[in-house]
């Protein structure tokens, strides 16, 4: 049930704020909305697709969503750096 008051992104974002809620999202997602991303590795959306411009991010684009391959992400954070 949604909080009244608050939009779907802020419900977004107290729940990414939980780790345990972001590992789940990482663990049982194939892939997370660019907001999901921004809010799991605590960087800017501009990051985000400078990320995906360079090649460190996979996106894959579904009907009108954005979305980030979970194993990009995880594979950034075991192998590469963010150069911001």
């Amino acid at each position: 049930m949604q909080e009244v008051g608050k939009t779907a992104f802020e419900l977004t974002l107290d729940a990414a704020k939980n780790r345990t809620t972001t590992q789940r999202l990482l663990d049982s997602r194939l892939a997370l909305s660019i907001y999901e991303v921004v809010l799991a590795l605590g960087i800017s959306r501009t990051t985000v697709y400078a990320l995906v411009k360079d090649g460190q991010l996979e996106l894959r684009k579904v009907g009108r969503r954005s979305l980030i391959t979970t194993a990009s992400v995880e594979s950034l954070l075991r192998e590469g750096s963010i150069d911001g």
